[in-house]
């Protein structure tokens, strides 16, 4: 979709709704934006150092990102295309590109690399929530054509079938919310991936990983849901925007302290063990997180060591007694990169994970 003159917020909605009414092959994708700074022009600069060519139409910002040819014999990428507006204090950004495209030039070429910005994921009981809500609200205008459930080794869901294995399923039928119930009671599977049909509505899809597809209907319906799943996030939003490292001047002295705020992360379905700590490291390397200095006290286990963001260049420390992680921030740690370390917490180890505020943070004179 081409924009040749400013555009207000609430027409661009309308000319995103009608352009999936005709152009049906490409789908429309959306990713909730998060960030702590106040001023957005921070991002748009760093969005020109990673060679976006940036335009504003009104309440639109266009960008524009021609790819690198890398081997003679690789066809070339043509442009990729995005666009971000801002709603309340949330920002979104919309792509028809293929989902495989927007991860590798704008989620893994920038969004994984550039501090005080992440994308918004969510948690399987987040959806299940959301499910139980429609089934109340929507009742016969409610279909789930399609789902994609999973459950792994790290999930104690309960299941009448063979609690110790490990299942994922793909499933399309207009009976898709029943079997959402029979699949979760008999095996223990929990959607991740689910497209929502409410007939005279909207119909789209949500995916843990953040990426929302829009099919068609009232949009500003799916901006809102979008927004109200923010809002079930914000409690950990929020403590990762305040977990941070910070010095303070001392009144009337010369001196500064170091201001450290902690977050505790208690599991509720899995216990790091001398046995799990290989899995649970490669685990953390695949999603580009790199350890040094650690150390592994067995019995008991006691595990420390440092955490290198090696995309967001940041570093914390991880402390572990088995049952709970306590993360502390250290240098040039933002948001960011805390966020994303739970997101791989949630991914890979525990679905459920339990947060809050380090009750005691700590002054470092």
């Amino acid at each position: 979709m081409e924009l040749k003159k400013p555009i207000n917020y609430n027409n661009f909605i309308s000319s995103i709704e009608a352009n999936a009414l005709f152009e049906r092959k490409k789908k429309w994708k959306i990713l909730c934006l998060l960030t702590d700074l106040n001023d957005f022009s921070e991002i748009e600069n760093d969005l020109k150092k990673f060679k976006y060519s940036l335009k504003h139409y009104g309440d639109v910002l266009s960008l524009i990102l021609t790819p690198k040819k890398k081997e003679e014999t690789l066809p070339k990428k043509e442009n990729f295309y995005g666009y971000i507006i801002r709603s309340n204090k949330l920002y979104f950004f919309f792509s028809k590109e293929n989902k495989e495209d927007i991860e590798k030039y704008f989620v893994r070429h920038f969004l994984s690399r550039v501090k005080h910005i992440y994308y918004l994921w969510i948690q399987k009981s987040i959806i299940e929530d959301l499910i139980e809500d429609f089934e109340v609200k929507y009742k016969e205008e409610l279909f789930i054509s399609e789902f994609h459930s999973e459950r792994e080794k790290h999930e104690f869901t309960k299941s009448y079938f063979r609690e110790n294995v490990s299942r994922k399923v793909i499933y399309t039928g207009r009976d898709g919310l029943k079997a959402l119930r029979e699949l979760k009671y008999y095996y223990g599977i929990r959607p991740h991936i689910i497209d929502f049909d409410i007939s005279s509505v909207c119909s789209f899809r949500v995916n843990k990983d953040g990426f929302f597809t829009y099919y068609s209907g009232d949009l500003h319906f799916l901006l809102d849901l979008i927004e109200s799943m923010y809002l079930s996030s914000q409690d950990m939003v929020e403590l990762t925007f305040s977990s941070n490292i910070e010095e303070i001047q001392i009144k009337d002295l010369k001196a500064k302290t170091i201001n450290l705020q902690p977050i505790t992360i208690k599991f509720s379905s899995y216990e790091l063990t001398e046995n799990n700590i290989e899995d649970f490291i490669l685990n953390l390397k695949s999603f580009g997180f790199e350890l040094f200095n650690q150390t592994l006290k067995v019995g008991s286990i006691r595990f420390n060591c440092d955490i290198i963001d090696t995309e967001k260049k940041a570093i914390f420390s991880l402390t572990s007694g088995g049952q709970e992680l306590v993360i502390t921030p250290q240098y040039k740690t933002t948001f960011d990169t805390i966020f994303r370390f739970m997101e791989f917490l949630a991914d890979k180890v525990d679905s459920e994970i339990i947060y809050e505020a380090y009750q005691h943070p700590v002054y470092v004179e």
